[in-house]
């Protein structure tokens, strides 16, 4: 992974794969502080007893392994607490059984559904890494001082993250790599780009 204006993001979703950028996602809205943070979604079921394939959005599939207890949210909103029996790492993802789940239809009504921890449970990051809300409500400037506007997402690309500048309206997408991205300010909440050509076209 490459350094990013000496800083790194991290999703968390965490980075899947070699990226310019790391960054850790969620599923949170701009200048909100969350206190739960998506790990994974549920994928299709795994056999008739209720187990799930998860697609994990971490760069760590083995936290699944020390998870106790989460949250799914499911894809008309609601909220509710399951306990992990089971996980096992594979190559597609994380097979995952809840207790609370024992067949396979039950295991089909929670495709799609994210599985979220607690704030408390986020991995401990290196210094100079962020996770995607962290850097939400940031103001983005150009090197020439032009205000675009504030962060209200992070995008999970397959090459690397980016940034949703929004303003009045109006809308940019800014990608989270070094040629990029000069600096991430947390103490101003201000990140600093140096726009490549096209790029606010």
């Amino acid at each position: 992974m490459e350094d990013l204006a000496g800083r790194r993001l991290r999703k968390n979703r965490q980075t899947r794969s070699a990226r310019n950028s790391r960054v850790t996602s969620s599923k949170v809205s701009e200048n909100k502080s969350p206190e739960r943070i998506a790990v994974g979604i549920v994928g299709k079921a795994h056999g008739l007893r209720g187990g799930i394939h998860v697609r994990p959005l971490t760069d760590d599939p083995a936290r699944f392994l020390k998870l106790k207890r989460v949250f799914v949210e499911c894809r008309d909103g609601k909220v509710a607490e399951f306990t992990v029996a089971r996980a096992k790492v594979n190559n597609e993802g994380v097979l995952v059984q809840f207790s609370e789940v024992v067949s396979r239809d039950e295991a089909e009504r929670l495709t799609g559904a994210y599985i979220l921890i607690g704030r408390e449970e986020l991995l401990p990051l290196e210094e100079d890494r962020f996770y995607h809300f962290e850097v939400l409500g940031f103001t983005v400037r150009t090197t020439s001082g032009k205000v675009l506007g504030k962060v209200a997402d992070v995008l999970d690309m397959p090459a690397n993250a980016v940034f949703v500048v929004r303003n009045d309206g109006q809308e940019v997408l800014i990608p989270a790599i070094k040629d990029v991205v000069k600096k991430i300010d947390t103490a101003v909440r201000e990140i600093v780009i140096d726009p490549i050509e096209g790029l606010l076209d």
